[in-house]
């Protein structure tokens, strides 16, 4: 929400004496893209795929700035950061975003913490394609240290198995 986003721009600011200059959605849900009328607000750039900005347009949401179609290469602080469109999953719009020097992926909703018992919503997603975007992404960040989820904590390669696990259940069960 716009109040969530204001308390975490103000903890930014007080924690680390920094503003946060870019917000990067990973999808057009509110739970990944809410809060962007306040980031705009406060002075901060946003950039996303285009797919998501269309789909922010479509649900007359408050939109990113600046879109890319399939990969960017930001640099932030001096490091490298990777924005990726790997392919459906968890939405037909979701990216990752790695930063090569620590290697560390935030895989957004794509993937869940091993707290998680359930792959979540579905009302978006790709289930034809997320099977194979999960796998593209192991093979694309075997060298992941630490995993971000979009929901959950943080961990390593495990929460890829364990989103796998949980998706293939899903499928199942729904016959």
């Amino acid at each position: 929400t716009n109040k969530q986003t204001g308390i975490l721009f103000d903890w930014v600011k007080g924690k680390y004496h920094a503003n946060i200059q870019t917000v990067v959605p990973t999808h057009w849900h509110v739970d990944c893209a809410g809060g962007l009328e306040e980031a705009h607000r406060r002075g901060a750039d946003s950039i996303a795929l285009k797919k998501t900005i269309q789909f922010m347009a479509q649900a007359n949401v408050p939109r990113a700035r600046k879109g890319f179609d399939d990969k960017i290469d930001l640099t932030v602080g001096g490091r490298s950061i990777e924005l990726s469109y790997i392919g459906g999953g968890h939405t037909v719009d979701n990216i990752v975003a790695w930063v090569p020097d620590g290697k560390v992926l935030f895989a957004g909703c794509l993937l869940k913490g091993l707290d998680f018992e359930s792959i979540g919503n579905t009302a978006d997603a790709d289930m034809n394609s997320y099977p194979e975007t999960l796998n593209k992404m192991r093979q694309k960040y075997a060298q992941a240290i630490v995993i971000v989820p979009g929901h959950g904590k943080s961990g390593g390669l495990e929460l890829m198995d364990h989103t796998a696990n949980l998706l293939k259940k899903h499928i199942e069960h729904r016959g």
